[in-house]
């Protein structure tokens, strides 16, 4: 594949469109090679594989090409590792109804052995023009399979945190989310608001500085209400705070991080 989108000057979203054929694997199928059995959701992976390409993370691409290997075995996986591939998994099987486990994600893609190798090579490919080092997320959890500068879709970090999982999908849609037990709270920010949101959320958040942003809180969030002051006495109640920021509409978040906790 690599070697092809080389020769032929293309990107790698090239390959990859809402209809069939689309992704490596279809395309070769369209051109008349014989790469064995079809399996009953190659297309629909072909598709799916476009919601991968933002993915710069090393260690999520690291285990894609290992999840094609032979003597691939999810019950040698760390827990970063399984959550990682419940991550994956979200990504290539969006249905809210649709819940499943790490190994029955596997078997799914088992039954595509073509995809396996295609999942191989946008890994590796994405690898290669990644450069993004594996860095730990400022103030996070060490349990939390996200790094610093990753870019991930809204499903992928609320997966990865564990908001999500196996058992639990519903669709987000917020700015925020406060996890109460951990005590860590979720900022979801969009620099570029003029596309899809009404004109009253139009909040103002930009960088300052390397170092500093500059957030606004929701305008329910006022002094007196809890998340008023979760915000207010952040420096002694405890409370974590992560920045994740997208450029616009569409496009995946980037995980900025945040301060350490404070003491109480």
């Amino acid at each position: 594949m690599g070697e092809f989108l080389v020769d032929q000057g293309l990107t790698l979203a090239k390959l990859y469109r809402s209809q069939e054929p689309s992704g490596w694997t279809g395309l070769r199928r369209a051109s008349g090679m014989d790469l064995g059995i079809c399996g009953p959701k190659e297309g629909w992976l072909g598709k799916m594989f476009g919601s991968l390409l933002h993915a710069n993370d090393p260690d999520c691409l690291n285990l894609w090409s290992r999840v094609a290997e032979e003597a691939f075995e999810y019950s040698t996986l760390t827990k970063l590792d399984r959550q990682r591939v419940q991550m994956l998994a979200y990504q290539l099987f969006p249905d809210t109804k649709d819940t499943f486990d790490g190994p029955e994600f596997l078997r799914r893609l088992r039954a595509h052995p073509p995809m396996l190798e295609e999942l191989t090579e946008v890994a590796d490919w994405l690898a290669g023009t990644s450069g993004l080092e594996a860095r730990d997320l400022p103030g996070a959890p060490l349990d939390w399979p996200l790094r610093l500068h990753g870019a991930y879709d809204v499903r992928e970090i609320l997966t990865g945190v564990g908001w999500l999982g196996a058992t639990r999908r519903v669709p987000f849609q917020a700015g925020v989310l406060a996890l109460t037990e951990e005590q860590v709270e979720f900022l979801f920010v969009t620099l570029d608001k003029r596309e899809g949101f009404h004109s009253g959320i139009t909040y103002h958040d930009y960088a300052i500085s390397p170092e500093r942003f500059h957030w606004q809180t929701q305008n329910s969030a006022g002094p007196e209400t809890m998340a008023g002051k979760r915000y207010l006495e952040s420096r002694t109640n405890g409370w974590r705070f992560q920045l994740f920021v997208r450029e616009a509409k569409g496009p995946p978040y980037v995980a900025l991080g945040g301060p350490p906790r404070q003491a109480r």
